[in-house]
């Protein structure tokens, strides 16, 4: 989530825009059951968490078409082949699929974030700072735990 609000403040989006965003990065990875690929767990965390978060939305004021927004993005980030919603969307889509990008530094070698996918090049520089933000945590393999890193530095 912490990415998801990084990226908003670099780009200068719209407070309502961040918002939204933000709600999508909470929900995101809500029905992961494993790390690595698991590619309907965006289209599942969308329709089936959503809803338990109900309280949220409404002390935000979420209307309706900001809900979608951010379930549109929830499924999307994750969907290679149909995006649900996309066009309308297209802003919450992208920040949503660049910040969970950011978070894939965690992992280890073709898992990690690709670049050249980013939609926002801006953010390119805050790839070395999500690397670090992993640490000393675990850095994933998508199967498997490779190695824990036992200092900060590197």
């Amino acid at each position: 989530m912490i990415h998801s609000a990084l990226i908003a403040k670099e780009l200068n989006v719209c407070p309502r825009i961040g918002l939204l965003v933000y709600c999508a990065a909470f929900l995101h990875d809500l029905s992961r059951t494993r790390n690595g690929k698991e590619p309907n767990h965006g289209a599942n965390a969308a329709m089936h968490k959503f809803n338990l978060f109900k309280n949220i939305w409404d002390k935000y004021n979420i209307a309706e078409n900001e809900a979608d927004y951010i379930r549109a993005a929830v499924w999307n980030h994750c969907s290679h082949g149909h995006r649900h919603n996309f066009e309308q969307n297209d802003k919450v889509n992208k920040l949503l699929r660049d910040a969970d990008a950011l978070d894939r530094q965690r992992f280890i070698g073709s898992a990690r974030c690709n670049p050249s996918k980013l939609s926002y090049k801006e953010i390119i520089k805050y790839l070395p700072m999500a690397t670090k933000m992993a640490l000393p945590s675990v850095l994933f393999h998508p199967t498997k735990v490779l190695y824990q890193w036992s200092a900060w530095s590197s």
